[in-house]
């Protein structure tokens, strides 16, 4: 290949990759983009993995109540267990040079998930202000009107508390998906009276010791109460009792995601230089 100067097979030109084009670029953001989607679906199948583990899977046949114990039995829940800590381990000694770190995928994934979180709280704003609107404005008791609107048919028509309730679910997604991520880049609310008057290896000492006295326990206690919870939903296929949503089971599963990402995340943040979203350190914010 020769370009304009001449150069030949001695000085050949060398074509950029995916891993080289400019994050400016279109072409760069699709690639960043795709990566991003593909490490936050490899996230959501580590939990999917850890959610079936802890809602169906055992080990042996349950004691009966009221019954002598026979045999070995291992609930879903300790198997979930074992897992988790596996996971765990290994985000705490997977090294970090590699181009396909686990920390740098997770950061990928929890910028996805940023922006996951902004578009459901957005969708659940403009759902409010649109329910407020035709109600007050039409008396409309649900939209579209049971006997159509302009293009719309009126098979699509929901009532008010479907939209309330729609509007609840993204809420909840947004704050189950954007709580880990403030998390991992220390974007929460703080006091920093003292926090500036700290050096450097107190403040990490600080954001450990948040991380494995509050982080792990909260998140701990949502994903261990909340697969039963969630599970018992999915095995109803559970809808809304008051002419809502027909998919409450997804809802409920948010529960045990948020315990999930914030395992995950507050083991990544336990590592000895962690990285945020935007592959800034922490103390760099």
């Amino acid at each position: 290949i020769r370009d304009h100067s001449g150069r030949g097979p001695d000085h050949p030109l060398v074509l950029p990759t995916n891993n080289h084009l400019p994050a400016g670029t279109v072409t760069g953001k699709l690639a960043r983009l795709g990566g991003d989607i593909l490490a936050g679906a490899g996230v959501l199948l580590a939990f999917a993995l850890v959610f079936l583990v802890g809602g169906w899977a055992s080990i042996g046949a349950p004691p009966q109540p009221f019954a002598p114990t026979e045999g070995l039995y291992v609930s879903g829940l300790w198997l979930q267990a074992v897992i988790l800590a596996l996971l765990i381990l290994l985000s705490l000694i997977a090294p970090r040079s590699s181009r396909l770190s686990l920390a740098g995928l997770f950061d990928r994934a929890m910028r996805l998930f940023w922006w996951i979180a902004g578009l459901c709280l957005m969708l659940a704003v403009g759902l409010v202000f649109l329910l407020a609107t035709t109600r007050t404005l039409f008396d409309l008791g649900s939209f579209p009107p049971r006997e159509g609107w302009w293009l719309v048919p009126a098979g699509l028509s929901r009532p008010e508390a479907w939209w309330v309730e729609t509007s609840l679910a993204l809420f909840g997604l947004s704050l189950a998906l954007s709580v880990p991520v403030l998390l991992r880049a220390g974007g929460h609310v703080s006091l920093d009276v003292l926090w500036t008057h700290f050096g450097p290896t107190l403040r990490r000492w600080i954001r450990h010791g948040g991380s494995l006295l509050l982080a792990l326990p909260v998140g701990w206690l949502l994903l261990a109460k909340g697969t039963p919870f969630a599970a018992r939903s999915w095995q109803q296929w559970e809808v809304s009792a008051n002419f809502g949503i027909e998919y409450v089971f997804l809802v409920k599963t948010t529960v045990p995601l948020l315990g999930f990402l914030l395992l995950m995340t507050a083991a990544f943040n336990l590592r000895p230089t962690p990285h945020g979203p935007s592959g800034q350190s922490a103390g760099s914010r």
